[in-house]
């Protein structure tokens, strides 16, 4: 087992296990992954670097820390506010990570027109990989006409892939999008990451979802 520890304490962890069989003879070597943190919430939680090494996203964020709050793309991060479907199959939108207070979390998308939720995290989900949802969460939608964005929402307010609906948030610029990348860095096609960032912070692991079938539109 390898560890490797970051200055911030969060410990990330990696193994592997082999299945060996007999008939007919194979092996196959299935790699183990987690992250371990030094308690809830603040401080405590892992950035967004370490989140995605453990899920196998090999993506420059921009950096290893907080990635601060300005609208000035970081690491591989592209513009992009709304969204087009890449092809007639459905959208998919996944949580894959949330590191935020407890509280539940309905999110999906919305259009000039609307907005429309797609499912709801949990709140007992409030510090995990790929947190479960509620029941009657859809794991995909079909795309509506035109451009869309992605929202969260909280207690508090609503979060938006787009800047200009964020302004009376704590951050304006709440939403990194970066192209969704494999363990070995493969570009998956017409797939995203989207990173929210609830506070004022910049560690935008709070909300992270994939977001696939999809088309930045740029601003």
């Amino acid at each position: 087992m390898q560890i490797r520890f970051h200055p911030s304490g969060i410990a990330e962890f990696q193994s592997s296990v082999l299945i060996e069989t007999t008939s007919p003879a194979a092996k196959l070597k299935i790699g183990l992954f987690g992250l371990g943190t030094k308690g809830l919430e603040g401080t405590n939680e892992p950035f967004l670097k370490a989140v995605l090494d453990t899920l196998g996203f090999a993506i420059n964020v921009g950096g290893a820390g907080l990635l601060g709050t300005g609208a000035q793309p970081v690491g591989d991060e592209v513009a992009a506010p709304r969204f087009k479907a890449a092809s007639a199959a459905e959208v998919k939108l996944t949580p894959v990570a949330r590191y935020s207070p407890q509280e539940r979390i309905p999110y999906g998308y919305y259009t000039a027109a609307a907005e429309v939720e797609v499912g709801v995290i949990a709140s007992h989900q409030y510090q995990a990989l790929n947190p479960t949802t509620e029941p009657g969460a859809k794991p995909s939608f079909a795309a509506p006409a035109g451009e869309f964005g992605i929202f969260t929402s909280s207690t508090t307010h609503k979060t938006y892939t787009e800047d200009a609906k964020n302004a009376a948030n704590a951050t304006k610029h709440a939403v990194r999008t970066y192209p969704l990348k494999d363990r070995a860095g493969t570009p998956v096609p017409s797939s995203y990451l989207v990173c929210f960032e609830e506070a004022a912070n910049g560690d935008y692991q709070d909300y992270v979802f994939t977001l696939s079938n999809v088309v930045p539109v740029a601003p």
